[in-house]
């Protein structure tokens, strides 16, 4: 039996369009609550910086360490959404996985 998709929809106020996540109902079951809501703090100040890269970047949470995976355009612009990351509270390290294209 495959497990069924979930779509999480966040919207946040400085942007119109809502972010949409992807997980299966296993991954839901497994996130632990602090990680969930750091992972929501993560995406807010992603959105936040005002780079549109950064929304398209894939984020997992555990144990409060943070994995950022996707593409980014520019070096810059990796080291911006690590910058944003670790300025967080409850967040025991960063695993920056980016790769400039």
């Amino acid at each position: 039996m495959s497990p069924r998709t979930t779509w999480l929809v966040r919207s946040f106020p400085l942007f119109s369009s809502p972010v949409v996540i992807q997980m299966s109902e296993f991954a839901l079951s497994r996130v632990r609550p602090q990680d969930r809501s750091i992972r929501e703090n993560v995406n807010r100040a992603l959105l936040e910086t005002g780079y549109a890269p950064l929304r398209c970047i894939q984020c997992d949470v555990s144990n409060g360490v943070v994995e950022l995976t996707g593409s980014v355009p520019s070096f810059y612009v990796k080291q911006l959404a690590q910058a944003a990351v670790l300025r967080l509270d409850r967040i025991r390290g960063a695993k920056n996985r980016l790769h400039v294209a």
